[in-house]
């Protein structure tokens, strides 16, 4: 891996084990990946809604390869009911606002604020 090679995050879950089957999956693919969050929320899952779930990043360039390969995933039945939708660009998989405000409403508030990667559109769930 070369020192300018840059990652972007294309999706995070509440618990490891969901972002490990994702992880598998794209690099059976042949997309280098890495989890950040994942031994924290592991060692205590109550810290997961506070700190925004394991985050998924994958090399930029392999994006949208990544991302339509995510699309495919079926997790649990669960997750096809919970993970909001982007309202305007109909995304699968957007991620919960982690500007200040945003972080400060997800620790106080049962209201989260979500940001769509793909069109950028700032939405509650």
């Amino acid at each position: 891996m070369t020192g300018d090679t840059t990652f972007t995050r294309i999706a995070e879950f509440p618990y490891s084990a969901e972002a490990q089957i994702v992880k598998g999956k794209l690099e059976s693919a042949g997309i280098e990946t890495f989890l950040r969050d994942a031994v924290t929320i592991d060692s205590d899952p109550l810290l997961s809604h506070a700190i925004g779930g394991v985050k998924l990043f994958v090399r930029t360039d392999d994006v949208p390869r990544a991302l339509a390969i995510l699309a495919e995933v079926h997790l649990f039945p669960v997750e096809d009911t919970a993970a909001p939708f982007c309202p305007q660009c109909g995304d699968r998989y957007p991620i919960p606002d982690e500007t200040p405000t945003g972080i400060l409403r997800r620790l106080f508030s049962s209201v989260t604020r979500y940001q769509c990667p793909k069109c950028g559109k700032k939405f509650k769930a």
